[in-house]
């Protein structure tokens, strides 16, 4: 629209003194223009069954807000016809800086007003509070995102509690973007958890808290009843724990928001990574059985591999409808752990994971798990990750898996795996706890049962009275039809080809049949469950019953041929095999445990590898490759020698021998340097002297070959003498080796100049006198001593 469409309007309801104008719609329209609102605003009093009005994002300034508002206000205070009765006033995204007079009186007079929406205005509230304590206790929806509030001994902190303490009919309340001080929460908390009048509401308080501000929360949440609570981008790390112990009080909450900036904190310090855990753990509890959470948003929290911890969970809730994980980077390991939690997940009707770096590895496993899932029915399309697995050879099996998720989806829409989804969800609760302690036989019976009953057809009287109702509304819709085209245009309907009824009624007879038998398979099975609970609690209590006539008493179905009951229909084998089994039986593998298909385990034999695949998890090594232990075991240079002089060594060799093959094999040892033994020849060489002749051995310098007094020195040092002790590493300190110096540095040689006494070499000369002469000499020199 132009901007001269204000004073265009104002000047057609001027000329037209009977406009009936309800509803006011000039919204994203750059409509600034202050002599056009001068002239509404004097047209504005004589529409008094104006109801609706809505300027967002009209870029108008606050003179041109006051101009629209006196208007209001006038046409409210005349006394012609009683007065305007305004029920919608939405002025959001307007620049409204400190002038907002009339806005104050406006709302201070409309009791009417039941919805006020002020969002990203800039507007002080500490003006407006006031204000609704007079005119604004009937609203419903109380928008005020983006605005401004005093500080902590601002005026209108007791003014805002004394306001929430006191409306009658709020259900939303939202203040994100709005920056509040912790004594400006708190009022408003306390305000909201004193008023009893209050029915459960919606909160949004998200990017609100400021320092402090997380205290407040754990402190008096939990005594405020919202049935839907956001707190997204609040940055609450630790003190989220807080936060949700304290909602574990609010009984009425249905809806939660954590989502975004809640935890990036705790990511970037991994001292307080186990933290994220524990949340999540709080966040599990809200959703058990002690819990009543329904809707859980976590979307853009980028948890990773932190949400397993949620995932595991989700097979075993019951309460939970709603989930948003998307924006979390689980990756192929994350959809895997979804897939197993949606095969026996019988509560969720909505899951939304885009955004997630999935890939077809993930889909495949997704589109696997929704061939056993008969609850979902909402599984928005993961466009992000759809868009980059196209991208990649993978498309074709990422395609082929969407393609399977959409068709599944459709089958739990219609009424084709409606029955089969009933079943799953009534029989989750207690009623499997209660059968899981029953006797074998009677739960053999209600299997029995159950099987029967959901294989009966849909019953024929439905149908019939169905054809009536679709045969009753064609000729009432047909008749109101006809009768509205006469009165408006003119001629017969007789001479029309009656398509568009044809259509009507094939649609009215799809959709009537599909909604009757939804309605009816959830009562019947409803009914059947609060039977089968009913009857094992008499049994419980009796001590016996008839297994059989359990679940048998009614005859009707909604026709599923090959319906499969929720647990697999054995007698002996209903409950899952036990790993352990029956401990008490000592018998092998051919006795079997109360005579099903479980076999008795032997503790004495040695365990049998198990059936199960598990995932191979990465593990680190070792440092240093072998371990110290092995190292000193196998790394010592130990000398194995007789105590006798005889042929002894021969016969304490074969005994090792022999005590080596008793032992079971073990791995191969480190290679270390083997130990050594004097031959028997040499032994038998060396002549035994008295003690007295025993002479020190004598050695040459040079090494060379040792006496028969020498040899004879060590085999006696060597059986007397205790073994050596075991090498150990060279440590720095007390009770270690000093490490090992390295030798010094060669001295600058001299050069001979003629015959006469060596002389220092010049500064300067050929390649002789550079700085690395000196080491080439210094390496010749040494291959020479070690060729010597």
């Amino acid at each position: 629209m132009t901007r001269d469409f204000v004073t265009l309007l104002a000047s057609a309801l001027h000329n037209n003194q009977n406009a009936c104008l309800e509803h006011l719609d000039v919204s994203r329209n750059p409509l600034d223009d202050k002599k056009g609102f001068t002239i509404l605003s004097s047209v504005l009093p004589r529409l008094n069954q104006l109801k609706y009005v809505n300027v967002a994002e009209c870029q108008l300034t606050d003179k041109s807000i006051n101009l629209l508002c006196t208007g209001l206000y006038n046409g409210m205070t005349s006394c012609k016809s009683g007065g305007m009765q305004l029920t919608e006033l939405i002025l959001s995204s307007n620049p409204i800086k400190d002038d907002i007079s009339g806005i104050i009186n406006l709302v201070s007079i409309c009791t009417s007003l039941r919805v006020l929406d002020l969002s990203d205005t800039g507007i002080h509230l500490d003006k407006l509070w006031n204000s609704l304590k007079f005119g604004g206790l009937q609203i419903e929806k109380l928008l005020l995102n983006g605005c401004t509030l005093g500080g902590k001994k601002s005026e209108g902190v007791q003014t805002a509690k004394e306001y929430f303490s006191m409306a009658v009919q709020l259900t939303h309340i939202s203040f994100n973007n709005t920056s509040m001080p912790s004594e400006y929460l708190k009022a408003v908390l306390l305000g909201l958890a004193s008023n009893q009048q209050l029915q459960p509401f919606r909160l949004d308080l998200d990017s609100t808290c400021e320092k402090g501000s997380a205290n407040v929360l754990d402190a008096c949440i939990g005594g405020v009843r919202c049935e839907t609570l956001s707190l997204r981008d609040n940055n609450l790390d630790g003190d989220l724990q807080g936060v949700l112990q304290s909602l574990m009080m609010v009984t009425c909450l249905r809806r939660l928001d954590i989502g975004g900036a809640n935890m990036n904190g705790l990511k970037k310090n991994n001292k307080q990574a186990h933290v994220i855990n524990k949340i999540l753990l709080d966040v599990v509890k809200l959703y058990s059985e002690e819990g009543c959470l329904e809707e859980l948003n976590l979307s853009e929290a980028r948890l990773g591999a932190y949400l397993s911890v949620l995932l595991n969970t989700l097979g075993a809730t019951t309460t939970l409808k709603s989930l948003d994980i998307s924006g979390n980077e689980i990756g192929n390991f994350g959809a895997r752990i979804l897939s197993k939690a949606l095969q026996v997940n019988v509560s969720l009707r909505s899951v939304s994971i885009d955004n997630n770096h999935i890939g077809a590895d993930g889909f495949v496993d997704l589109a696997t798990s929704m061939k056993m899932n008969h609850t979902l029915t909402h599984f928005p399309y993961p466009v992000q990750d759809a868009f980059d697995c196209l991208q990649r050879q993978e498309r074709s099996r990422a395609t082929a898996a969407l393609s399977q998720i959409q068709n599944c989806l459709y089958r739990n829409r219609t009424a084709i795996g409606a029955d089969e989804a009933n079943c799953k969800r009534m029989f989750a609760g207690g009623v499997l706890l209660a059968m899981e302690k029953a006797s074998d036989d009677i739960v053999g019976g209600i299997v029995d049962s159950i099987s029967t009953y959901g294989q009966e057809p849909f019953p024929p009287k439905m149908s019939e009275i169905i054809e009536e109702f679709v045969a009753k509304f064609q000729t009432e819709g047909g008749r109101l039809i006809a009768e509205n085209i006469s009165r408006t245009i003119g001629g017969d309907l007789n001479a029309t080809s009656r398509r568009a009824e044809q259509l009507a009624v094939a649609r009215l007879t799809e959709v009537a049949t599909e909604q009757v038998k939804h309605v009816f398979s959830e009562w019947k099975w409803r009914e059947m469950c609060e039977h089968v609970e009913s009857e094992l609690s008499r049994t419980s209590i009796g001590g016996s019953g008839d297994a059989c006539s359990l679940g048998r008493t009614s005859s009707v179905g909604t026709g599923s041929p090959a319906m499969s009951s929720p647990f697999t229909p054995k007698r002996a084998g209903h409950r899952p095999r036990s790993i352990i089994g029956d401990l008490t039986s000592s018998t092998t593998s051919s006795e079997t445990i109360g005579g099903g298909s479980e076999q008795g385990v032997n503790l004495d034999l040695p365990p049998k590898p198990s059936g199960l695949s598990h995932l191979q998890k990465a593990r680190p090594r070792k440092r240093g490759g072998a371990s110290a232990t092995s190292i000193l075991q196998n790394g010592d240079d130990v000398m194995m020698t007789s105590k006798s002089s005889g042929g002894g060594g021969t016969d304490d060799m074969e005994d090792l021998i022999e005590e080596e093959e008793e032992e079971p094999k073990r791995a191969p040892p480190v290679i270390g340097r083997i130990a050594m033994i004097p031959d028997t020849s040499v032994l038998s060489q060396v002549h035994l002297r008295p003690s007295a002749d025993r002479t020190p051995p004598e050695f040459s310098p040079r090494g060379g070959e040792a006496s028969p007094t020498m040899v004879h020195k060590v085999l006696d040092a060597a059986s007397d003498s205790p073994p050596p002790p075991l090498p150990q590493r060279n440590r720095i300190g007390p009770g270690g080796a000093p490490p090992p110096l390295l030798p010094p540095k060669p001295e600058p040689r001299t050069r001979l100049v003629g015959i006469g006494s060596p002389t220092t070499p010049p500064a300067t000369g050929g390649t002789d006198d550079d700085e690395n002469a000196n080491s080439r000499r210094s390496v010749a020199d040494m291959a020479k001593i070690f060729q010597k």
